[in-house]
């Protein structure tokens, strides 16, 4: 390849592709919260190259009110669930929306809405059709399309809800046992619940390949669960051990899985082994949490921006030439 022949945005993916440092989010839930004022925001950390964990700023609480879950659309935005006090507040719970500039790497308030419950906890996209998902603490899930909302499924008593990857069907966590419920997303209908051995309390969980990480709360575990193709359930196991685990998230490589207690102001850190989990230290972040959710480079940076950062590269590539 010659380099005469690389345009300034090639040249930026390139100098963009060389950096291996990433962020996540996790949010300040204290437990068992009543009635506000609420002053909990949104943590933020930066891992280096190296593994260093770094405090960002965050998100301050004056756009949010009292938050547990996240959630990215496949632009970049997020989506913060507040639970508003559970039961507390005659309002019930709501959705606010971030946009994030990757340039800035900021985040900035864009709206709020009702989510059409009390209590809210978790959100999960589809990956197929973008519709979003919102988990209230005593039901339902309710849908949303676009910021219109779409209709819902009765769950019950929910805390997390996960879309699987062809998104026909929604996984939903009630929290006060350890069984996951799955929904068919065409109808909204029930199909299946699958008892999770050794779980009593499960939350938030994530992807990883084809299996889901779910975090139990009662039991401070994590567990692996994988599916069929009919997705169903077809085993589970726990794979690593962490006080008050509320959810999990993984690095962009997978390598790496982090757990924030509901208990301790703690993030447990693993990394891949191969064939297990291995520790790998921990965060204080000196607050309870809930969520924890990495910050996707799916933002696209503004074209000033992007040109200017590529004639950049450009230069220094002809001044290495010369």
């Amino acid at each position: 390849m010659k380099i005469s022949r690389l345009t300034p945005l090639a040249l930026l993916f390139l100098v963009a592709g060389a950096r291996a440092d990433y962020s996540f989010l996790v949010t300040n839930s204290p437990f068992n919260t009543n009635a506000g004022p609420y002053t909990n925001g949104i943590l933020r950390y930066n891992i280096g190259t190296g593994g260093a964990a770094t405090a960002m700023t965050g998100i301050s609480s004056a756009n949010i009110v009292d938050p547990e879950g996240l959630a990215f659309d496949s632009t970049g935005r997020l989506f913060v669930g507040n639970r508003n006090g559970n039961d507390a507040h005659p309002n019930g719970g709501s959705v606010s929306v971030f946009n994030y500039d990757a340039v800035g790497n900021t985040f900035t308030f864009d709206s709020n809405f009702q989510s059409g419950g009390t209590g809210t906890h978790g959100l999960s996209f589809s990956p197929v059709t973008g519709e979003l998902f919102v988990a209230n603490l005593h039901g339902p899930i309710s849908r949303f399309l676009g910021l219109t909302t779409n209709g819902s499924i009765n769950s019950g008593e929910a805390r997390g809800v996960t879309l699987s990857p062809d998104g026909q069907f929604a996984y939903v966590t009630r929290g006060i046992n350890g069984s996951l419920l799955k929904f068919d997303v065409a109808t909204g209908n029930p199909l299946n619940s699958f008892a999770i051995p050794g779980a009593s309390s499960l939350h938030f969980g994530t992807w990883r390949g084809n299996d889901l990480y779910l975090a139990d709360f009662n039991s401070s575990a994590v567990y692996s669960v994988s599916f069929n193709g009919a997705g169903d359930v077809t085993g589970s196991s726990a794979v690593v051990t962490a006080s008050g685990a509320l959810s999990v998230a993984f690095s962009p490589d997978g390598n790496e899985m982090f757990v924030p207690s509901a208990l301790s102001g703690i993030i447990s850190r693993f990394v891949s082994n191969g064939s297990g989990w291995t520790a790998n230290g921990t965060i204080n972040t000196g607050v309870n949490m809930g969520d924890i959710r990495v910050v996707p480079a799916t933002a696209v940076p503004e074209p000033t921006s992007m040109f200017a950062l590529g004639l950049g590269a450009l230069g220094l590539l002809r001044r290495r030439r010369s």
